[in-house]
């Protein structure tokens, strides 16, 4: 391109890869995984933990710049050997995605990849399932139990075997994944996920509700910080409560102490059940 030594070396020039020179410094995975993209081997793609980032998958803790890429190959190439990246082989076995330019592993594949490294917990892996089947992304179950089969004899299928019936496509939410997980482990029925109710006599939409125990009448709500922040948000959920519980359904809101700190979320499994009419 023209551009002589002195340019290259110039103080705005970062080199996120090498080989690479980008103007200021690459400050996220996406400007990170973007200009290394540029000198992987023609037919690589981004996996494991970078792919589930790019993905936007849940995962369990924040990127962070010393954080290597995975990047994976056809198992007949080489390893890849670039500093910052770790290589993966088995790419022939993987269905291939494209987001912003970039070939990423499927969804479905960096979930088993995930459950192989056994660098997730159950819980974890069941929350990011249910984010990979969600009904907005479009990928069935069906799919992602092709994807597990192909993993015959491979590490990680006793987790695949765990986690996999406890996915669900309509759940919305990390915390309402951990929120479900919590009702049955305290032997609650399990509810419907993300329900329109609509008022008995009138047939008014009231509420998409995150779970319902349709035959009890009670309906539970997670509410993120956003609902507390956002007046208009606050207002809204108020009015929602209210014209729920004039049309008889028990409500009950849940937040992220009610779902994760012992003993409150105990107590929300006791008073679940006493509005379920099992204790």
């Amino acid at each position: 391109m023209g551009l002589g030594e002195g340019r290259l070396r110039d103080v705005q020039l970062s080199r996120p890869a090498h080989g690479v020179r980008r103007l200021g410094p690459a400050e996220s995975l996406a400007q990170l995984a973007e200009a290394t993209r540029l000198v992987l081997p023609v037919g690589s793609a981004f996996s494991h933990l970078t792919a589930a980032r790019i993905l936007r998958l849940p995962v369990p803790r924040r990127w962070a710049p010393t954080e290597p890429l995975d990047v994976m190959n056809i198992t007949a190439a080489p390893k890849i050997r670039r500093a910052g990246c770790a290589g993966h082989r088995g790419l022939e076995s993987r269905r291939v995605v494209q987001r912003n330019g970039m070939r990423v592993v499927s969804p479905e594949d960096t979930w088993c990849d995930l459950v192989a490294t056994e660098a997730l917990d159950l819980d974890e892996l069941i929350v990011l399932g249910d984010e990979v089947v969600h009904y907005r992304r479009g990928i069935s179950s069906a799919l992602l139990d092709e994807a597990v089969r192909r993993r015959r004899g491979g590490r990680g299928r006793r987790l695949m075997a765990e986690a996999l019936p406890h996915l669900r496509p309509h759940s919305n939410s990390p915390m309402e994944t951990r929120a479900r997980l919590l009702f049955l482990r305290g032997g609650l029925p399990e509810p419907e996920l993300y329900v329109v109710i609509n008022d008995r006599s009138s047939g008014q939409w009231l509420s998409d509700s995150d779970f319902v125990w349709r035959e009890q009448r009670v309906v539970a709500e997670f509410d993120g910080d956003h609902h507390r922040t956002d007046r208009q948000q606050w207002q809204n959920d108020v009015a929602r409560c209210q014209n729920l519980q004039d049309d008889g359904w028990a409500f009950m809101q849940l937040t992220y102490a009610a779902v994760m700190v012992h003993p409150r979320n105990h107590a929300t499994v006791s008073r679940l059940r006493r509005l379920l009419g099992l204790s």
